[in-house]
């Protein structure tokens, strides 16, 4: 199976790592994100991640 952009898996859980521009780093005081996609299934995963990625990075 080919990697999955953004996606980490840990155990038998997949999660959604992202790292956070170095400009916004100071004012969110992260340097990544990573949301547990709550899944086993990679292909379940990838959809979850485009939807983590597209809510991550929504104008507010």
């Amino acid at each position: 199976m080919a990697p999955i952009a953004n996606v980490v898996l840990r155990g038998r859980t997949f999660h959604f790592r992202r790292r956070i521009p170095t400009g916004l780093q100071p004012k969110l005081r992260l340097t990544e994100m990573v949301r547990s996609l709550g899944t086993s299934d990679a292909r379940t995963a990838k959809l979850r991640a485009g939807i983590e990625l597209t809510e991550a990075f929504k104008a507010r």
